[in-house]
């Protein structure tokens, strides 16, 4: 037998030996009564089992059969001893997947900063003369445990350490209550204390009392995950320490350095200053690092470059032939899967591909329930989540880093062969998802297709189904088998109805009437049968509608029609609405890869250069159009830049093989080419001189004074090595990106200047309009304004990831990358719009008031300006309800009253007066029926009286009225004013008169959201026990009280709103509306009850005719019933943004919504228009495999073609 003599020899022998005998971790666990953790180090070798351990590694030896006999078990004793005793001089110092341990302080580096800030707290004074807690914030594997045991045990309760003075005790969560302490001063540390909540609630308890009363010369440090905080919430005492914790946050830098170099020159060895270099660039290749993913992965790449290595250095060619940062994810989860037995791999491959969900052709990261886990998948999911390649958030397992699939070629290879499997698990998880919402109703259900699914889900290709996806296919199969059932039934009675037939009428004519009466309901039931279905499909592909809208809104505008064409459903409608509201792109589809841009600059001619090197042309600014389209020359197009000077249209071109001047003002004509031997990489225009960069560091310029005779001036020099990935340029400067962290400086000469300092490689240079500042975009995420003139830094703005794109729209910065969206920002650095996507962004330019983008899908979108926005106010200001009149809306915010008006096809303010008193005004306002008259008060405390008058509103009166009010109503001809305070009983009711408002009486009724009815006629408010409601006469010239009404359930009521016919709407908080019949108003009758929104209104509203109730909800939704014979059923759910939708109303055919946001929008009301305005802007229409991708198993339809 061949006994292993190295570590990583042993490691091979035990997984060959685990994998031959199919044992897994759990069932090694029980045989020799060990830990898993324990045995899955020594498996992956992380640690090797310890002297008092190891007649428990021999006894798994055996049970391995490695070990037979006795003379065996000697013998691996002796091999096991052989490798504990060598210690290798050349011994990695990176700790790899693992922590630091206290023994390793000394090669700890990088949290310098937490570790002050922890022994700080240490250090600091209590209050009182109890021990001290001190609680140590952070994510999954942020370094928690390696700050504690490395950093607070190992460096500072040592010789010389700030905390020498304590003896170091370190415990886990499942030991607090056994552990004794000694009357020495104490440094208690528990790490991984969420651990505790996995204990019994005794032994929970009994660790929660001993913390309670640790000994006052002890200070305990917890080392909790931050998304288990909970956890200490859960406990009053323990949640005062949470109010100071340390939080172990985002690593900077020069952090980074350190923890790369510092360790190895413990060790003897240096890091080439390149390779520090490269790994800061692949640390921020996704974005600002979450150091819970990197960290680790940072440690182990670096200790499989120090096993490479074999000099002195760590050099770049070490680290890139382990496969770099981000690819060593390939290696480490290869070498996991490799470990596990046939069947484990099984499992592992099913459990990894449910954590990823598809959206067309891209994959998604998903969450999936722990609790939703067979036993088999929790095991195997253990390495993965060791190796930091998955984690555990809030009881939910997802894939720590969308690196993986990019990195980890199994599992990419897994989900492209999985696409049909992975779409279906969507479609039941959206359909569940909406079944759930949607209060669990039969007709969210889909029987048509759950016997499929349910074979499906109970199959080995299944992904993991939650317990609410398994309810949703179990519910729908129920509702599929009753239907049979009825079907049954009914041919039951069909054939006691022929039997009837036969012993009463003629044998002739009974068979004829009873044939003719089968086939119709056989009829019938196939027509039932294929409406049930296209309901379903309807609502499936409303689902995927509103799944890809935030990323697709074009796709997402499709799908809602095909949605809506297939079945009209309270679905189908309201994805319609959504989907228009969203204002999505015009699409004009090309070859996927770089899609470049350039337009004029009103927008009416836009060019377009592609993947493939063509160029496509549209004169007329509508990218619906065919465009010309012509050959550049060249092969892969990276940039375009387009001049307009006198009459004449100039196009520079840049790819491969190309870097040209074109003549593009009528037939295209190419003036010029310089780039046959290289690749033109980046364009720009300095007057009439033509700038060109290329891959080998040249910058080609042309003066184009003449364009019929272009003149070739000296290439300016950015270097052999560099590309010039980025060029702009003013009257006085030319600017290049190319070298790392910084940007080249030329003068208009052609001099060159000293390079500007940045951060990461300049992808991206433009200049504002007026030429007075240069923007900068890199790799790293940093957008940097500079001074034209002086070339100082002015501003910068940050973004997830490299930024590909910049542009200038006036004085909005658009920026674009990586990161799929485009976003815009303002002078000031406030983001204003954000763009949807899906994939990189490759190009944006601006269009007149319109944006352009084009994106690696191939895609050029054209976005217009946002239409659906009524009133967006300065940052900070909340809006709440919105209330309708006849000549405009009240959109109520916290510094009161802005009544807009739409006219000419837009939204304008109508300006009210400022506050007499110069205080403000506070959000307590109302206006009558026609818009004429409006209240609000101020800060001070005065009601101030407007008028309406030619487009604005005058101060027609003012008055003091004590401040500190819950609601205020005017009467709808405006003659009467309630008003009520918050904490008191009453409504006060105020009269018109020519001295003001005069107090008339007061109603016996508590504060709430009251309502008058449209005729003036009655009032509505909430009595004041809380539990009725009431109605008033307001005919008379005293009001009187006619009825006090309890609610339905006992609720309690907390808004009304009358209907133009006078049913009155009540709603409760409970979620639930009911409708009464008030026509006798001293004995309301109440006719419908309306449940749908099942949570917290906010505000509820009839439209103008009466024939729509609305409601917001502070759930983010808008609930909309119509009226029919029959009743008042669900006609729309909408979501328009934001958490809370704090009011709404309808005005000339739009829902007008104010969120939380500081925003009110107004939506279209009718579907058939939204269905008309979506069909004339989509453009390149869905192809059948964009459709069989996104909803697979539904036949294709195109929404918008005529039926």
């Amino acid at each position: 037998m061949q006994l292993p003599g190295t570590r990583e020899r042993l490691v091979d022998a035990l997984g060959a030996a685990r994998k031959a005998r199919g044992i897994s971790i759990r069932s090694a666990s029980a045989l020799i009564g060990l830990p898993p953790s324990t045995i899955q180090g020594w498996f992956e070798g992380k640690h090797l089992p310890t002297q008092a351990l190891t007649p428990k590694f021999l006894d798994l030896l055996t049970h391995l059969g490695l070990a037979a006999s006795d003379e065996d078990r000697r013998l691996w004793a002796d091999a096991l001893a052989a490798i504990r005793s060598v210690r290798q001089v050349s011994e990695s110092p990176y700790a790899g997947l693992n922590p630091y341990s206290a023994e390793q302080a000394r090669l700890y580096f990088g949290r310098e900063r937490s570790l002050g800030k922890l022994v700080d707290a240490c250090l600091r004074p209590s209050d009182d003369e109890t021990s001290r807690i001190i609680i140590l914030l952070g994510e999954s594997g942020s370094g928690k445990s390696s700050l504690l045991a490395a950093g607070l045990i190992g460096r500072e309760t040592s010789r010389g350490g700030a905390l020498s003075h304590l003896k170091p005790v370190q415990v886990a969560p499942a030991g607090i209550a056994a552990q004794e302490l000694t009357s020495a001063p104490t440094l208690l540390v528990i790490d991984q204390f969420e651990d505790l909540d996995q204990l019994p609630p005794e032994e929970q308890q009994a660790a929660m009392e001993r913390l309670g009363t640790l000994p006052e010369n002890t200070i305990c440090v917890l080392g909790l995950r931050a998304d288990a905080i909970g956890l200490a919430m859960r406990h009053e005492w323990l949640a005062q320490d949470l109010t100071t914790p340390v939080v172990l946050g985002p690593i900077p830098e020069d952090a980074f350095v350190r923890i790369i170099e510092r360790p190895a020159l413990q060790h003897g060895r240096a890091v080439a200053p390149e390779l520090t270099q490269l790994l800061i660039r692949d640390i921020y290749a996704y974005g600002e690092p979450a150091p819970g993913v990197v960290l680790p992965l940072l440690s182990n790449a670096l200790r499989r470059c120090w096993e490479e290595s074999k000099g002195a250095t760590l050099t770049p060619a070490d680290y890139l032939a382990t496969g770099g940062l981000w690819a060593a994810l390939n290696q480490e989860a290869d070498a996991i899967f490799d470990r596990f037995s046939p069947a484990e791999q099984k499992t592992a491959r099913r459990l990894l591909l449910s954590l990823f969900n598809v959206d067309g052709a891209a994959a998604l990261r998903r969450r999936i329930p722990v609790s939703a886990l067979t036993p088999e998948m929790a095991e195997v999911s253990e390495p993965f989540v060791a190796s930091r390649i998955l984690a555990r958030v809030d009881d939910h397992l997802m894939v720590a880093h969308d690196a993986l699939l990019l990195h980890w070629h199994r599992l990419a290879s897994w989900v492209e062969a999985a696409q049909t499997t992975l779409l279906l698990g969507r479609r039941i998880h959206l359909a569940a998802q909406l079944w759930d919402e949607g209060g669990r109703t039969n007709d969210t259900l889909m029987p048509a297709e759950a016997q499929l699914w349910r074979a499906w889900a109970d199959s080995d290709e299944a992904t993991v189904l939650s317990a609410t996806e398994h309810a949703f296919i179990d519910a729908s199969c129920e509702l599929g088998e009753a239907t049979v059932v009825e079907q049954r039934r009914t041919i039951a009675r069909m054939r006691v109805r022929q039997y009837v037939a036969l012993v009463a009428g003629g044998l002739a004519l009974a068979m004829s009437v009873v044939t003719i009466a089968a086939s119709a309901r056989s009829e019938d039931f196939r027509r039932q049968g294929e409406a049930a279905t296209r309901a379903a499909q309807s609502r499936q592909v409303a689902l995927i509608s509103d799944e890809v809208r935030g990323s697709s809104p074009n796709v997402a505008g499709q799908l809602s029609v095909a949605s809506r064409r297939l079945d009209d459903n309270v679905q189908s409608r309201s994805s319609l609405l959504t989907s228009v509201a969203a204002n999505p792109p015009i699409r004009a589809t090309g070859p996927s890869g770089n899609t470049m841009l350039a337009t004029s600059a009103t927008g009416r001619l836009i060019v377009r250069g592609d993947s493939e090197g063509k160029l496509s042309i549209w004169r007329d600014g509508d990218i619906r159009l065919t465009p010309q389209s012509l050959a550049s020359g060249g092969g892969q197009l990276f940039s375009l830049s387009l001049r307009e000077t006198g009459s004449r249209i100039l196009l520079l071109v840049a790819g491969q093989k190309t870097a040209a001047v074109w003549d593009i003002t009528g037939q295209p004509e190419k003036l010029i080419d310089s780039g046959e031997k290289t690749v033109g990489y980046s364009t720009t225009w300095q007057g009439d001189t033509a700038l060109i960069g290329t891959l080998d560091g040249q910058i080609h310029r042309f003066d184009l004074t003449d364009p019929s005779r272009p003149l070739r001036l000296p290439d300016l020099q950015l270097g052999e090595e560099t590309q010039v990935t980025a060029l702009a340029a003013s009257g006085s400067w030319i600017l290049a990106g190319g070298r790392r962290d910084r940007i080249e400086v030329f003068a208009d000469d052609g001099t060159a200047r000293g390079p500007l300092t940045t951060s990461g490689t300049v992808r991206a240079l433009t200049t504002s309009p007026d030429e007075a500042t240069f923007v900068s975009g890199s790799s790293r995420g940093e957008a940097t304004i500079w001074d034209a003139t002086t070339l100082g830094k002015k501003r910068s703005q940050t973004t997830t990831t490299a930024i590909n794109a910049v542009a200038y729209q006036g004085d909005v910065l658009w920026l674009a990358g990586s990161f799929g969206a485009v976003e815009a920002y303002s002078a000031s650095g406030l983001l204003l719009r954000t763009l949807p996507g899906r994939s990189i962004v490759t190009s944006v330019v601006p269009a007149g008031d319109n944006i352009l983008t084009g994106s690696t899908e191939g895609d050029t979108s054209f976005w217009s300006a946002p239409g659906d926005v009524v009133l967006a106010s300065a940052q900070g200001v909340s809006h709440y309800d919105v209330i309708r009149s006849t000549n405009g809306l009240l959109i109520g915010t916290d510094t009161g009253a802005v009544m807009m008006a739409f006219t000419d096809g837009r939204w304008t303010e109508l300006p009210l007066a400022p506050a007499p008193d110069g205080s403000g005004y506070n959000p307590y306002y109302a206006i009558d029926l026609e818009g004429d008259t409006v209240v609000n008060q101020t800060n001070d405390g005065s009601l101030v009286t407007f008028t309406r008058t030619d487009g604005h509103y005058e101060v027609a009166g003012e008055q003091p009225m004590p401040t500190g009010m819950a609601d205020i109503q005017l009467s709808p001809d405006g003659s009467q004013l309630a008003v009520a305070y918050q904490g008191q009983a009453g409504y006060r009711l105020y009269t018109e008169s020519d001295a003001g408002w005069v107090l008339n009486s007061t109603l016996n009724a508590w504060p709430g959201r009251s309502a008058f009815s449209d005729d003036g006629a009655l009032f509505a408010a909430m009595s004041v026990d809380g539990k009725q409601f009431g109605l008033w006469s307001m005919a008379g010239d005293v009001p009187e009280e006619l009825v006090i009404h309890p609610t339905s359930e006992d609720t309690v009521p907390v808004s009304f709103t009358f209907a133009p016919d006078g049913t009155l709407a009540v709603s409760d908080d409970g979620g639930w509306i009911t409708l009464y019949d008030v026509s006798a108003p001293d004995t309301p009758e109440p006719i419908h009850r309306l449940g749908d929104a099942r949570g917290a209104l906010s505000q509820i509203q009839f439209t103008e005719d009466g024939s729509q109730l609305l409601a917001s909800s502070r759930a983010g939704e808008l609930w909309v019933w119509s009226k029919t014979d029959s009743g008042w059923p669900l006609d729309l759910m909408l979501r328009p943004g934001g958490p809370n939708v704090t009011g709404v109303d309808s005005y000339a055919g739009w829902y007008v919504m104010s969120l939380d946001n500081g925003t009110t929008v107004a939506w279209e009301d009718d579907p058939a228009t939204a269905r008309n305005q979506l069909c004339r802007s989509f453009g390149s229409a869905l192809s059948p495999a964009e459709w069989e991708r996104l909803v697979p198993g539904v036949p294709f339809i195109d929404g918008c073609k005529k039926a």
